[in-house]
């Protein structure tokens, strides 16, 4: 993405592999406790399409990324494939956070 070889929404925040630890959950957001410590999956399985039940949960595309929280210049930064986590602070979806 960085060379121009995958494409990409620009700016980008780079950072697709993370770790973290769960400070917040959105309103009506059931996911890992806040304080639990998680990794960040880019590829969020949604449950329930069949790549999910047919037990390839890894190839799931159907979670779109959630809506951009950081900004570059005045504009908003996209995360790198849906997790963007060389920033302070993401917010991904509750199924990307693994405990």
């Amino acid at each position: 993405m960085c060379e121009g070889r995958l494409p990409a929404r620009l700016p980008l925040v780079p950072g697709h592999e993370g770790a973290g630890e769960v400070v917040e959950l959105g309103p009506g957001v059931s996911g890992p406790p806040v304080g639990t410590h998680v990794i960040l999956s880019w590829i969020p399985p949604c449950g329930s399409c069949a790549l999910c039940l047919g037990g390839q949960p890894n190839l799931c595309v159907s979670v779109p990324p959630p809506p951009s929280t950081v900004t570059f210049e005045g504009e908003p930064a996209h995360a790198g494939l849906g997790v963007g986590c060389f920033c302070g602070g993401d917010r991904v979806d509750a199924r990307a956070a693994r405990p």
